[in-house]
């Protein structure tokens, strides 16, 4: 077999490889249809297949010309699609890794609306509801006290998942349907990958040897972890600054930064589905309207105030209802 054949048919190889990762990761993420998904196999099964033709077709010709470029533009153009079919096989692989790490939802199909508890971890006081509305476009998210008394036991006492969502959506008088937790080591690991976000606090405070101003404050990881360990409100700005920085350019030019970010900061039980059906009608772009929950502290934790849980339960029921 002549030298340049072998190399051919070895491109071809790797190209036809690259192509077929690149499926498979399409089909594994769900990106498009089933159909879709499908119809693209099929495009690459013939980009192959034709490449292949060219490499390994009979043929008696001795013009020397002739067998030079039957060889060369095949191995052109293995190496042009073998890199575009690499290159969009591994953001996709990366991608479904870091998606992977985030999700635990399983065939939960996308809805019109959904109520997720949000809670922190590891020092993130990170404590809310948030009732979404696909076609209205509407967020309201409502923040209650890290220890405020539900049934007699504070908040801060459930443990954080299922039970503290559940206490939350008992609370509010709501059905909590979604969860997601925000990882405090996460956070700070991910604002770092981000090289920073944009945080603009309503007053001026200071947690431990950090000061922040009322306005925009520029924070590293450290500084981000520690502005929203002041509140729960605090911590809904840092995880909003961070999503908003997400769909922002930044993330069109450091794809892979982005992924490794929302892996290292939380964990929910969305499906991929409802992330891609959430992501494609735009969430960034989506009014929101953000309440919390007041009360009256004491030894024993912060009793509710009555009218604000009403108000609140108002807010969410409000949007969740289309109104």
């Amino acid at each position: 077999m002549q030298p340049k054949k072998i190399i051919a048919a070895a491109l071809w190889g790797l190209m036809t490889a690259a192509l077929i990762d690149l499926v498979y990761q399409l089909a594994r993420f769900g990106l498009f249809s089933g159909t879709v998904t499908a119809v693209i196999g099929v495009l690459c099964a013939g980009v192959s297949a034709l490449i292949a033709w060219r490499v390994f077709k009979r043929d008696a010709s001795t013009d020397f010309s002739y067998r030079r470029r039957r060889y060369t533009g095949p191995m052109i153009a293995a190496v042009i699609v073998g890199l575009i079919a690499f290159g969009a096989g591994h953001l996709l692989s990366v991608t479904n890794h870091a998606m992977d790490d985030v999700l635990s939802g399983q065939r939960k199909t996308a809805a019109k609306t959904y109520t997720v508890a949000m809670m922190g971890e590891g020092g993130t006081s990170l404590d809310a509801v948030a009732a979404i509305n696909t076609e209205t476009k509407k967020i309201a998210v409502v923040t209650v006290p890290s220890d405020v008394l539900i049934d007699g036991t504070p908040l801060s006492q459930y443990t954080i998942g299922p039970d503290a969502a559940r206490a939350m959506g008992s609370l509010l008088g709501v059905s909590v349907n979604r969860r997601m937790i925000l990882k405090a080591s996460g956070l700070k690991s991910a604002v770092d990958t981000m090289d920073g976000v944009k945080v603009t606090s309503p007053e001026a405070f200071s947690v431990g040897p950090y000061n922040f101003i009322a306005g925009t404050n520029e924070l590293n990881g450290t500084e981000a972890l520690a502005f929203a360990s002041h509140s729960t409100a605090c911590a809904e700005l840092v995880t909003s600054a961070v999503m908003d920085k997400m769909t922002s350019g930044w993330a069109a030019t450091h794809y892979t930064d982005a992924m490794t970010a929302v892996s290292q900061m939380m964990t929910t039980d969305f499906s991929r589905s409802e992330l891609k059906s959430l992501m494609g009608k735009g969430l960034s772009s989506y009014t929101r309207e953000a309440y919390a929950v007041t009360g009256t502290a004491s030894a024993a934790g912060t009793a509710p105030d009555a009218t604000s849980v009403s108000a609140a339960k108002t807010r969410l029921e409000n949007v969740l209802k289309g109104q």
